[in-house]
């Protein structure tokens, strides 16, 4: 994707330091201040997010390697679960390519081998081993085993952080053509006799893209699929409370995309899933460079694939609100040294202000854990930035969306409202800014007027590329297996003095706005 940021640029980074009660102290490079930014918030509402509006993805592919479970991510580690319970509430979506080649067991004596899985007495007709290609390279992806005992405590840590657990079924299980729902009928039938309360379902994973596997199924197909899952889900004792996502298409910005995503809604898919959704990332992650990251020509492309989306289930899922159903800065496992990065904040931010402005009722982001995109160290399981954003972002923005508009017509500062979560005062407005400006820029607003303010403001130590973060000028990390106090703010008034290269939120605790009354 192009970047305006191709040249060399001279990149001037603000040093400073941040107190309690204090307002902002510029370097001396810093001094020279862009025009004033004047932000416009209209008091009105124009959408409502959904309470797990920031929920979050991780991969099945974790369930085919035992290093990933036995070695890092342990599900009964309390480290980990103190950071998941941080996020709640939210979806956890576990989907990815790889949710097309699980199998689920009961008997756990079955176990992967090297090509393959070993099947007690069905072989189903399906693509035991299919060809991809990610950064380059051919990979192999095979058939394998979800066991019992996996599914158990899948589901004892979703009870245990609090978390909706949404789980895709694999759609490569096929006979005559059609999805042989049996391999689902049985974990149903085990999660029903376990209890378990799952909130949501989905078939398949980016269905459009299946030609890659040199294996298709058509959008009327795969809506035929869904109805089978539909009426597959009365298994269970409380169906109808299920979310039913689908056909969770690659981007919309895609000519194929948009016409996989329309066929399957008007073919019967827009009255089986309760959420159409896409999938969205900005840029290739094999060439992905900072300028990327901090291009408002690249953040920019997330809205018009979100008016497309909606304007097509607008037309053939009426009534239904669209969810990015699996979303990050870059694809193929994002970005090395960069989606783990203080950097990456720019893309999160911004797509969570984008997607809720344009009437999107939940962002997935991929993923909580894995890749170079977790929220999450892969090895040793300490927040990565993107995690303390999120976190805060849980803290301080609530479900109602206000309308804003800013003066900077080059987008370099980038502003988004809301009304904020009742952790503060009935009318209280919490506003988040980006600065993509390497100079800071004086903040304004009517509505910041006579305003005590407090700020939380996350920066690096001047290295983009860090994967350390600060707020307000601490260093946000765990102490064991506890999290910091991330409720401190900064007291400012307007104007306020954003930084350079720098995101965070403005509280406003007596903005008396009625819409958030």
């Amino acid at each position: 994707m192009p970047s305006i940021f191709n040249c060399c640029v001279v990149v001037i980074f603000c040093w400073f330091s941040l107190n309690v009660g204090s307002t902002i102290r510029l370097s001396s490079n810093e001094r020279a201040l862009q025009d004033n930014v004047d932000i416009r918030i209209y008091p009105t509402v124009i959408y409502t997010v959904d309470r797990n509006f920031l929920s979050l993805a991780i991969s099945q592919k974790m369930l085919n390697s035992t290093r990933y479970i036995k070695k890092h991510f342990k599900f009964r580690s309390k480290k980990l679960q103190v950071i998941a319970e941080a996020l709640s509430p939210c979806y956890l979506r576990m989907g990815g390519n790889r949710a097309d080649f699980l199998i689920f067991s009961i008997n756990e004596t079955e176990t992967n081998e090297a090509q393959g899985v070993m099947y007690p007495d069905k072989s189903y007709q399906s693509m035991p081993q299919l060809n991809d290609f990610e950064y380059g390279k051919k990979r192999n992806y095979t058939n394998f085993t979800m066991t019992a005992s996996m599914w158990d405590d899948i589901n004892q840590f979703m009870t245990k952080v609090g978390w909706d657990f949404i789980f895709d079924f694999n759609v490569f299980l096929r006979r005559d053509g059609q999805w042989d729902p049996d391999n689902a009928k049985l974990l149903l039938k085990y999660t029903a006799s376990k209890g378990y309360r799952l909130a949501g379902w989905e078939l398949g994973n980016e269905p459009d893209d299946f030609h890659g596997y040199g294996f298709d199924i058509s959008p009327v197909q795969l809506a035929k699929d869904y109805t089978t899952m539909h009426n597959l889900l009365k298994i269970l004792p409380d169906y109808k409370n299920f979310q039913i996502m689908g056909p969770s298409v690659t981007q919309l910005l895609h000519v194929r995309s948009q016409i996989f995503f329309s066929d399957f809604l008007q073919n019967g898919g827009g009255s089986i899933v309760t959420a159409p959704t896409f999938h969205h990332y900005y840029v290739d992650g094999r060439i992905a460079a900072m300028g990327d990251f901090l291009s408002p020509y690249v953040l920019d492309g997330l809205a018009p694939e979100i008016i497309t989306g909606n304007k097509i289930a607008a037309q053939y899922a009426p009534g239904k609100r669209v969810w990015i159903g699996e979303t990050s800065s870059a694809w193929g496992g994002g970005a090395k040294g960069l989606s783990d990065r203080y950097v990456a904040g720019f893309m999160w931010l911004d797509k969570l202000g984008v997607a809720a402005s344009q009437g999107i009722e939940v962002v997935i982001r991929q993923a909580f854990y894995g890749a170079n995109y977790g929220l999450i160290d892969w090895q040793n399981l300490e927040p990565n930035p993107d995690y303390w954003l999120s976190v805060l972002y849980k803290k301080l923005v609530g479900s109602k969306v206000l309308q804003v508009e800013t003066s900077d017509k080059t987008r370099h500062l980038r502003a988004y409202a809301h009304c904020s979560t009742d952790k503060f005062p009935a009318g209280s407005v919490t506003v988040y800014i980006l600065n993509l400006w390497t100079t800071a820029a004086n903040v304004t607003s009517s509505m910041f007027s006579n305003q005590d303010m407090q700020m939380f403001l996350l920066h690096s130590d001047g290295d983009l590329r860090s994967q350390d973060v600060y707020l307000n000028g601490k260093l946000l990390q765990m102490d064991g297996n506890s999290l910091p106090d991330l409720m401190i703010p900064t007291a400012v008034r307007a104007p306020v003095s954003w930084p350079a290269h720098t995101f965070g939120f403005l509280v406003l605790p007596n903005a008396k706005a009625q819409a958030c009354m």
